[in-house]
């Protein structure tokens, strides 16, 4: 299963559960694919070597950017170093896209693919901004579905049509990597 990408946690890591706490990752982060288990071993290997680097965001009690560094830390017994990010959720989204989409070479189909993974946060965050207010939905019944639509495109790079368009991709049964 060398090569097998899955979300929150990796067969790899079994057996470390019960030496080490495992930290639930933020629905945020589960927008990217984790690391295959060969990446894992050699990111492992090189925070053993180098140390880690980069502090793990940490929000609502849980891992907002850094899983594979978190994972890669158990395996290599380095204690992990952690920061807690104090913005807003609509804030923490954006820390986790800037973050990814700058260390990962994704293509333009990819970069859609994530913007799909995006659109049920920007819809959530647009329902809580919303609050009580019901007189939306009722005179714009599509504005939630499209302005989610454009916000996940524009925070990956893409239009809102491509975003649609990849969507499709996915309702027709192709899911997205990180899934």
């Amino acid at each position: 299963m060398d090569g097998s990408r899955t979300s929150r946690r990796r067969p790899l890591l079994s057996l470390l559960a019960g030496r080490h706490a495992m930290i639930e990752s933020h629905p945020f982060s589960d927008v990217f694919p984790l690391l295959s288990d060969t990446e894992l071993k050699a990111l492992a290997e090189d925070i053993r070597v180098n140390g880690l680097k980069e502090s793990i965001w940490t929000f609502e009690d849980a891992i907002l950017d850094g899983r594979n560094r978190h994972a890669a830390c158990l395996l290599a017994e380095v204690e992990p170093k952690f920061r807690q990010f104090k913005g807003s959720r609509r804030s923490a989204l954006a820390l986790v896209v800037s973050a990814n989409l700058k260390r990962r070479n994704l293509d333009l189909s990819q970069r859609a693919m994530v913007g799909v993974s995006l659109l049920p946060h920007y819809e959530q965050l647009a329902k809580e901004r919303q609050g009580a207010r019901t007189d939306i939905k009722e005179t714009f019944p599509e504005g939630d579905a499209g302005q989610s639509r454009d916000a996940a495109g524009k925070a990956v790079g893409v239009s809102g049509k491509l975003i649609d368009a990849a969507a499709k991709v996915v309702d027709k049964g192709c899911k997205p990597r990180n899934s």
